[in-house]
């Protein structure tokens, strides 16, 4: 560009580096090289590798070659060139020869490699192994709208054959370009690298052949980089979605913190004192009643999630820790709020939600900074020395937390890690994640074996595996002695496993006082809270300072903005900036070169930029497009302008937060001076400083005044039963918080406004708890609905997710009842009956058809447990709600009826088919299935009600015929001759012409006749079946033996002999035969026949 163009270069850059501010605080070098032996055959890194790539590595990559010359590596396998004409590389291991590459066409790698890269991939692409390049190659030629190629060889010795035998100079001067040799765990990724994995999406390609051939060091590296990957993209996401929430619960904080108190003055506090580290996996049911022994005698450290077992075992812990950011967190504690010990010290982080430290009891509140922008700023209000890495969970915190305190041994207990029975967590544990687990069970999604505390494997999740390593670590960096008396968990190396019923009988200190130790860390750890105060007026004008450099900012950008239309009309003839353009963008440079000197602002907000900080890249990729083009000069000045107008409406967004944040605290600890400087103990002034913490959610704060006011005026302040309603609520007492709003009402109407505003906000943060919840655990979901429903009944929001749970409930039951409704379906059942029956404004927001399927389904559950008056009852309930749904009541009848309840059955039968006659046919369908019963009589009777509908269905008279003819059957069984008779004859009247069972009913009357002494009309019988069928063999047979008892020997050995004919394994036709031939002397003929029948007799 010419003279005349300004180039803003200085703006852009700086600009991408701090105006933001949302990279992570990162202080590992660019690329950290595990220096190896050997050499080169005597030869140098510049001696064996190509001029140019030396040259261009050096230039753009003079980190690594300053790795590889330090470390001279050995070249790795022999090159050999394939028949296209490229080399390749050939390895030799154990005795076989491995070509890295395709044998015949070592470049078709390219496009395996970039066949695995979606088109318009944009994030960071990794590739784990390089070989000689041409997957790389191939990226960078077909997916250029990756952000970042990140290449991470682990044998040096194979990427110093690429750099002599490749040209490897697009891999070299592509700026997208990070390379990685053989990192060390901590430093497997530069900055660079990991800022773009913090803000980006991410893919890892691995090089299968050198997987395979070095399995074990390329495995631990694909672990290495995993574990760092997810790492870093569970912080990008979180800060995305959740940066914002973490900034304000910090700000929050800021009222309070003057109150509480540095960790740092925990330092060695508990040198060589037992340190007993709870967490809630499922093995504490079994080990929880130990820790009774130790109460007083050493320290007991619970993770939040443990502590509703612990208190319900009288076990009383020192250390309580909570560090979530999200509100749901406070569930785990809530109900057990009131049983904490006022000697219980609570360990956190300043991002935790503030419903922790606002409802945790008394003022032992330790807060464990980090090394984050914000966190540094808290502690450096606190007047703290010291930052503190609290690792991956809660559990973490606690094992940090000891280790600082100087505690020894440590000693893991519920630290499961681990699901050998598929239960995730302690039985009172309130929040679990039981069907996110099931899932993954089901489908083998992250599922692994890993070593167990007491031999074999045990089942668990990546995620647990990434908590074990993390632990590992912690005791790989920290010597000391761990023992672990988890039963039945994963083994954590470093430490050794004893059960809990030893350690507690050599573990514990009889005369240790705790509480002397706290009284000295009270008078150092005391957080100076008109310090504090002090700071944060300064800060504030600061933040003031900035936001008007801001506004002057937008106005020089809405300046620019209206000059750029008009240099386009002028640019092909003149390509110049006008000297008061240029004068502005000089002005605008300078500004947010100031803007952007104040780091400490920025780094205090860094968590709820990052959003912004990836689109913002996201831009600066599109401007590149126009830079060191002056044709595109105008595009390129236009698209950094509405950059740096997004990057405004951020800062200001932040600034805002940040500004009321302070604002907020100041004005809250003058408000709170002024009131603690008259007589707390006098009714007035406790009343002012209970609606005071009340308003500002310091319900810890508030109890004690509350407590004053209520014992001055019983029941006769509106106020104070407020108070005592908002109180229960933090309990998750709703029973109690309703009659203490109902009589606060009754005192005066007015405070109903308040009281709604509280269930609202109330309900507010039920939607949110229930919506993250509800992946992890639908019954946790639930639960957390229906506490939601007790704290605000009335509450849009909560309601809308309880349809939506009811319609996928509905269809899950629906497809339950048409298989077998399940034993685990009975609770969910429940609880929707539970739910439509306590709540009355569900009727609003369910369906008719959810409460008549929910009733339904409850009747089928109360019927089958022998509660048969219960369960008509609530089909009745059903049937109530859905009047003319014939199928609901067809499905009821059906039940009812297969359940012999057949008054009732036929009741709703009746009433299904009054909606829709053709519902007439179940009673065809109930007979068959009383027939498959062997309850043929009800059968018949069954089909006579569906005859009534359908006179005219052959297949019911078909089934009626069938019936008589069972029924003739059984009679003549039984000798009762004449009976049979009678059946037969009723069935030959009814069946329709050509009947399937008319020839059977008539041979059958043939033989019934026959033994009733009705010799004539029997022959006349199976003439008539023979006419129908003249091929028939039982009605020959029948036919031949009635004429034998005549005399009629020739007769009945022609008919014999038309059976057999007619049938071939008639057994016992052939022998009736064979003795009558040897009567009538044909011996031989005779005995064939005997024999045949004896021959078909034994293969059956």
């Amino acid at each position: 560009m010419g003279q005349e163009l300004y180039v803003f270069r200085a703006f852009c850059s700086r600009f991408n580096m701090v105006a933001v501010k949302c990279q992570q605080n990162l202080k590992y070098p660019c690329c950290l090289i595990k220096y190896h032996g050997g050499r080169m055959k005597g030869s140098s890194v510049k001696a064996y590798v190509s001029e140019g790539n030396y040259q261009l590595l050096k230039k753009n990559h003079p980190h690594v070659l300053d790795q590889l010359e330090a470390m001279n590596p050995e070249p790795v396998g022999e090159v050999l060139l394939s028949k296209s004409g490229q080399p390749n590389l050939k390895i030799i291991k154990d005795g076989n020869e491995v070509f890295i590459h395709p044998e015949q066409n070592p470049e078709s790698e390219k496009e395996m490699f970039t066949a695995k890269v979606p088109e318009g991939f944009s994030g960071v692409e990794v590739i784990l192994g390089m070989g000689l390049g041409y997957g790389v190659k191939g990226i960078l030629e077909k997916r250029k709208m990756i952000r970042h190629l990140v290449i991470i060889e682990n044998e040096p010795g194979i990427f110093l054959q690429a750099l002599k035998y490749e040209d490897l100079s697009d891999v070299l001067t592509n700026p997208k370009v990070l390379i990685c040799i053989t990192p060390d765990d901590e430093d497997i990724l530069s900055p660079s690298a990991q800022k773009g994995i913090l803000l980006e999406d991410s893919q890892i390609l691995e090089h299968p052949v050198l997987f395979k051939l070095f399995d074990v060091a390329y495995g631990r590296l694909k672990k290495m980089f995993f574990d760092r990957v997810n790492h870093l993209n569970i912080a990008g996401s979180t800060r995305v979605k959740f940066g914002e929430t973490m900034v304000r619960n910090r700000l929050t904080l800021l009222k309070n913190l003057g109150r509480y108190f540095r960790f740092d003055s925990l330092i060695n506090a508990f040198e060589e004192v037992p340190a007993y580290i709870v967490a809630g996996g499922p093995s504490l049911d079994r080990d929880l009643k130990y820790l009774k022994q130790i109460k007083r005698k050493a320290l007991i450290f619970s993770v939040d999630t443990a502590l509703p077992a612990l208190l319900e075992n009288d076990t009383h812990p020192d250390f309580i820790s909570s560090i979530d950011y999200k509100d749901i967190i406070y569930e785990k504690i809530a109900s057990k709020i009131n049983n904490i010990q006022d000697y219980a010290c609570l360990l956190t982080s300043s991002a935790t939600t503030p419903l922790v430290h606002q409802n945790f009891p008394g003022k032992r509140k330790f807060f464990l900074f980090s090394e984050n922008g914000i966190d540094h700023w808290l502690n450096a209000l606190s007047k703290g020395n010291h930052y503190f890495a609290s690792g991956p969970s809660v559990a973490h915190l606690n094992f940090v937390a000891a280790k600082i305190m100087g505690c020894s041994p440590i000693i893991f207990l519920g630290q499961d890690l681990c699901y050998p029975t598929g239960q995730t967590h302690v039985k009172s544990a309130v929040l679990t994640h039981g069907d996110a687990f099931q899932k993954d069970l089901k489908s083998g999604n992250g599922v692994l074996k890993v070593p167990g505390v007491e031999g074999g494997e045990v089942i668990t999740t990546r995620g647990m595996e990434n908590m074990k390593y993390a632990f590992e670590k912690l005791i790989a960096n920290n010597p000391g002695y761990y023992i672990n008396c988890t039963s039945g968990g994963a083994h954590i190396q470093g430490t050794r496993f004893m059960p809990i019923e030893h350690a507690v009988k050599k573990y514990v200190v009889p005369d240790l006082n705790v509480q002397n130790k706290f009284d000295r860390i009270f008078e150092l750890g005391k957080i100076d809270g008109f310090f504090i105060v002090d700071k944060l007026c300064k800060d504030l004008e600061v933040i003031k300072d900035v936001g008007s450099l801001v506004v002057d900012s937008d106005l020089l950008i809405t300046k620019i903005n209206k000059q750029i239309p008009k240099l386009r009309k002028n640019w092909k003839r003149q390509q110049a900036i006008p000297s008061n353009v240029r004068a502005m963008m000089q002005r605008l440079d300078e500004i947010n070169l100031k803007i952007d000197n104040y780091d400490t602002i920025w780094q205090i907000l860094e968590e709820m930029t990052t959003s912004a900080l990836r689109k913002s890249e996201q831009m600066i990729f599109e401007i590149k497009k126009f830079e060191n083009k002056a044709d595109k000069y105008l595009e390129w000045l236009k698209k950094t302008i509405d950059r740096l107008a997004f990057v405004n409406t951020v800062r200001r967004k932040c600034l805002n937060l940040l500004e009321q944040g302070i604002s907020d605290a100041v004005e809250y600890s003058k408000i709170e001076k002024n009131l603690l400087e008259g007589s707390p103990e006098q009714l007035d002034t406790a009343l002012a400083l209970a609606d005071f913490y009340i308003s500002n959610k310091e319900y810890s704060l508030a109890k004690p005044y509350v407590q004053i006011c209520a014992a001055e005026t019983l029941n006769d302040s509106s106020a104070v039963q407020f108070f005592l309603g908002c109180l229960a609520a933090q309990m998750r007492e709703f029973e109690q918080m309703n009659l203490f709003f109902s009589r606060s009402v009754e005192i005066d109407a007015q405070y109903q406004k308040r009281i709604d505003a509280f269930r609202t906000e109330l309900g507010d943060q039920y939607v949110r708890i229930v919506k993250h919840v509800t992946k992890n655990d639908m019954k946790v979901a639930k639960k957390m609905l229906f506490q939601g429903l007790e704290g605000a009944p009335y509450h849009q929001g909560l309601y809308k997710l309880l349809k939506a749970f009811a319609d996928s409930d509905m269809a899950l039951l629906c497809t339950a009842d048409s298989t077998r409704l399940q034993k685990e379906h009975e609770s969910l059942v429940s609880y929707w009956v539970h739910i439509i029956e306590r709540f009355p404004l569900v009727y609003a927001y369910l369906s008719n058809e959810h409460m008549g399927v929910f009733f339904y389904f409850q009747g089928k559950i109360k019927f089958s447990s022998g509660k048969r008056p219960d369960a008509f009852v609530l089909f009745r309930k059903s049937v109530g709600y859905l009047p003319f749904d014939d199928g609901l009541i067809l499905r009821i009848a059906d039940f009812l009826l297969c359940s012999h309840e057949y008054d009732q059955g036929i009741h709703y039968l009746n009433k299904a088919i009054e909606i829709d006659g053709n519902h007439a046919v179940y009673w065809e369908r109930f007979g068959d299935f009383l027939f498959e019963k062997g309850r043929i009589d009800e059968g018949a009777s069954a089909y006579e009600q569906a005859q009534r509908y359908f006179p005219e269905k052959r297949e019911l008279k078909e089934k009626l015929v069938g019936y008589c003819l069972e029924k003739g059957n059984r009679s003549h069984q039984q000798g009762e001759y004449e009976q049979a008779e009678r059946y037969y004859e009723e069935g030959i009247r009814t069946s329709p012409e050509n009947g399937v069972n008319l020839v059977c009913l008539y041979n059958n009357l043939g033989s019934a006749l026959k033994n009733s002494g009705h010799l004539n009309d029997a022959m006349v019988a199976y003439n008539e079946a023979l006419k129908i069928n003249p091929g028939y063999a039982e009605a020959l047979y029948n036919k031949g033996e009635l004429f034998q008892s005549l005399g009629n020997t020739e007769a009945a050995v022609h008919f014999y002999e038309r059976a057999v004919k007619e049938h071939p394994d008639f057994a016992i036709a052939y022998s009736q035969l064979g003795n009558l031939l040897i009567s009538l002397g044909q011996n031989e003929k005779g005995e064939q026949m005997c024999a045949r029948a004896i021959k078909l007799t034994s293969k059956k």
